[in-house]
């Protein structure tokens, strides 16, 4: 939760845009490392992929709750909730293999 709101501490509605997320992983390289994030010229459309992954409710901007599901420490104990994080990691395991087979 407190590296979510150090990515958007002024996010009146609680959520992170695709253009402010890229503006932190930019700034914080290690953190976007860590998270996955790739943010290199020719790493943008990865770095757009993994942005839509983790929105999952496919608004264009990622919740704390989407944020902390896709890391693995959401709210897991709801059942839709639950679908969804499976749902987005089989999109995270498509995207990676079609990131390895070049597509």
């Amino acid at each position: 939760r407190k590296l979510f709101r150090t990515i958007e501490p002024e996010a009146r509605d609680g959520q992170v845009s695709r253009s402010r997320m890229l503006e932190f992983c930019r700034a914080n390289r290690d953190v976007a490392r860590e998270l996955r994030f790739s943010t290199g010229a020719q790493e943008l459309l990865m770095f757009y992929k993994q942005f839509a992954a983790l929105d999952l409710d496919g608004n264009g901007r990622i919740s704390e709750d989407e944020f902390l599901a896709g890391y693995g420490f959401g709210p897991l104990g709801d059942p839709a909730m639950r679908n969804k994080v499976q749902d987005h990691h089989a999109r995270v395991k498509v995207m990676r293999e079609e990131e390895r087979a070049g597509r």
